[in-house]
């Protein structure tokens, strides 16, 4: 039996102790309100798990640690993909716990009544989140071969038309697979583990591999047949967010060609708004090759153009950087608010209505050496150097 074998096995078993020793907490607080009969039922059923119920939860404490120090890529896999029931798992068992300790606070019958059906609920929520997460971890998380990350169900089939909540979506994001890349260097950063970066480095090789022509980012892939299929679209964020990704990732050359103005030149905008002349970046074009975005209106983007400053101001062109804010602060209202994008688009839903995003774009535009350092030298050095400063 090698280690990893021997870890698996250990998680399997702490796992089967908190179901088996939390489902029958669960049990009682499910029945609670149809079982008991009076006060002194309901006192009697409390009881029986009242001693125990949160030590049971200790194995799924031992559970998740021993996850994340032996599989880190199956913690991290598991813990995104199952966000949502995760967290309602989490909300539920908070009530469950509040339950306990505040039912006896008052000598009051609907009180008391309030907190056994918070206790009922705060048990089945638990039940019911922790039956679908883990039959969906039993069908498999969606992982590309690339170590990409793939969506989960829901799209729209048919001619006309329809949305199937039952249809597998085959397709990883490039934004998305950058956040992750960051997550996982900021996770060794933090958590003083060299394993964090090993991931960085592997997904680095996929994106690399898959989402990369040698001149611009793809919007993403999709997995088909034998092969990976490319999303040629190519969306502004995939120039400002590539371009400080490629810098932390150690490759300037690719920040270098996608901030270029040539890159750049097909999102620049000059309109007028509010009776002033506004000159920015849309975050996507009607004419790009890819026909990904038919019908687009031409419309600056606040978040995109500032974010675009913060990318050139992350590469150290603080001219460039200045001269973007500059030819875009004239969109800011006399309330300090930005307009999501300057013209309605009703094809893609982008609306002139402010938006706060505007506003946290432009302090971090205007705020220099805003933008975190994760650049892999940077951690890779500090966990090489004891002491060092992460």
């Amino acid at each position: 039996m090698n280690l990893a074998t021997f870890w698996f096995i250990l998680i399997a078993v702490l796992f089967t102790g908190y179901f088996v020793l939390e489902g029958f907490d669960f049990g009682v607080g499910i029945l609670l309100p149809l079982l008991s009969r009076d006060e002194t039922d309901r006192r009697v059923m409390i009881n029986t798990i009242g001693p125990v119920w949160d030590g049971n939860e200790v194995w799924l404490i031992t559970a998740g640690g021993a996850m994340f120090a032996a599989f880190p890529l199956w913690y991290a896999s598991m813990f995104s993909g199952f966000y949502l029931p995760l967290f309602i798992i989490l909300a539920a068992l908070i009530i469950r716990g509040v339950s306990f300790e505040f039912r006896g606070k008052r000598d009051s019958a609907r009180w008391k009544a309030g907190w056994d059906w918070a206790l009922a609920i705060g048990s089945l929520v638990p039940a019911f989140a922790w039956g679908v997460a883990f039959t969906d971890l039993v069908r498999g998380l969606r992982l590309s071969p690339a170590g990409l990350y793939l969506g989960g169900n829901g799209t729209y089939t048919g001619a006309p038309q329809v949305f199937n909540p039952g249809a597998p979506i085959g397709w990883a994001a490039t934004e998305h697979q950058l956040d992750i890349w960051h997550a996982y260097v900021k996770a060794a950063q933090v958590l003083g583990d060299p394993g964090w970066l090993t991931l960085a480095a592997e997904l680095e090789t996929a994106i690399l591999a898959h989402l990369w022509n040698g001149s611009s980012f793809y919007q993403g892939y999709n997995p088909g047949g034998a092969g990976l299929v490319p999303d040629t679209g190519n969306p502004l964020d995939c120039h400002s967010w590539g371009a400080i990704w490629a810098l932390d990732a150690g490759r300037p050359d690719i920040t270098g060609k996608i901030l270029s103005s040539t890159a750049l030149a097909p999102f620049l905008l000059t309109q007028q708004y509010n009776g002033h002349t506004v000159t920015g970046y849309q975050v996507q074009y009607a004419a790009d090759p890819s026909g990904d975005y038919p019908g687009a209106t031409a419309t600056i983007s606040a978040e995109g153009t500032y974010g675009t400053a913060v990318a050139c101001q992350h590469l150290g062109n603080s001219k460039q950087s200045a001269a973007i804010t500059a030819a875009i602060d004239p969109l800011q209202g006399s309330d300090g608010s930005y307009p999501y994008v300057t013209v309605y688009d009703p094809v893609y839903g982008l609306t002139p209505s402010k938006a706060v995003i505007g506003p946290a774009w432009a302090i971090l535009a205007g705020t220099p050496g805003s933008v975190w350092n994760l650049s892999m030298a940077a951690a890779s050095a500090a966990l090489r150097t004891p002491g060092g400063s992460l």
